[in-house]
Parts: C-alpha cells; structure tokens; sequence
C-alpha cells in the first residue's frame, strides 16, 4: 500500500469517486466483482459509490427489461400484429440472430 502508484489511484478516486465509479459501473470492460474489491481497499466515499452504483446500473437494467417486455410482447398471442414494439426492436433482434449465424459459420469454417 506504500507503493506511489497505489498512493496515486487512491488519491484520484478519494477526489472524484462518483466519476471513477459512474464510468467503471457503465463500462464493461472491468468485472463489477474486480471492481468492488478496488472500490473496499481505496478511499471511495460510500454515498458516492453507492449513487455512481444506482445510476451506472440503471441504463443496463432499463435495457433488459425493455428487451424482456419486447420479447413477451412478440410472444403474446397474434406476435406481430398486436405488438406495440418499435420497428427498431425487430431489427435489432434480427440483426443479432443473423450477425450470430455469421459468426458460427465464421467460427466452425462452414461457408
């Protein structure tokens, strides 16, 4: 913990806690399970882990469930026709499931 580049991390997320922690929880580049350890062993302020932690989750979990609710409502009885999903749902569930066959193809070298 004596090390200088320790000490100066530990500074920066003590001064801007929210931030670091905003841009960490909305980044998945780094595992929450990674970064909750860093957040233990540093100076983070609680109040500021916690709300940079509510609002860096929130568009992730808005986004599953807004996916979740597309999904039933594309299974619901008559699918297509009484769902009220945008066009751009469908387009990106599609893209997924061709981009994926492309990828398994890619993948297993079938052409």
């Amino acid at each position: 913990a004596s090390s200088p580049k320790w000490r100066a991390i530990d500074k920066s997320i003590a001064k801007e806690g929210f931030k670091v922690v905003l841009l960490l929880r909305l980044s998945p580049l780094l595992p929450f399970a990674i970064s909750n350890y860093i957040y233990g062993v540093t100076s983070v302020d609680f109040l500021s882990f916690i709300a940079a932690t509510f609002f860096g989750f929130a568009p992730g979990s808005f986004g599953v469930v807004y996916f979740g609710s597309a999904g039933k409502a594309l299974m619901a009885e008559g699918g297509l026709q009484t769902s009220s999903v945008p066009w751009f749902v469908y387009l990106f569930v599609g893209s997924i499931v061709v981009l994926t066959g492309q990828a398994r193809n890619y993948i297993y070298g079938v052409t």
